[in-house]
């Protein structure tokens, strides 16, 4: 079943995240690295080092999003601190491009004060 939210990774490379998601994580796995392993291929742009599909649901205010479901592929260093049933808030600079994830306390904690850098 695909994702209500697909979102696609990238670095900070200095960008501080426009808008911010609180994620419950429900899974983190290895991504499958494809037939042959041609997702692995060093000459793909979107190759990411030792990728990691992580799902989640959307906590917020916004009837629009709440509860929708999350799919991010990124690097596993970036999930360092992290597994499954854990909040974490998803750094966004557009509305399907996440460059970063931090884990979270509580439904409470404002993620204002939360940075990418």
């Amino acid at each position: 079943m695909a994702a209500d939210i697909d979102l696609k990774w990238e670095w900070p490379d200095e960008r501080e995240a426009k808008d911010k998601l609180l994620v419950k994580i429900k899974n983190i796995k290895k991504e499958s690295s494809g037939l042959f392993g041609t997702k692995k291929s060093p000459s793909l742009v979107d190759a990411l080092p030792d990728a990691t599909k992580v799902t989640g649901l959307v906590l917020s205010d916004d009837k629009a999003i709440s509860g929708k479901s999350v799919e991010l592929v990124l690097p596993a260093l970036e999930l360092e601190g992290i597994s499954n049933g854990n909040l974490v808030m998803l750094g966004l600079v557009n509305t399907n491009t996440c460059i970063c994830i931090k884990a979270v306390e509580s439904e409470s904690s404002d993620l204002s004060k939360i940075s990418c850098n």
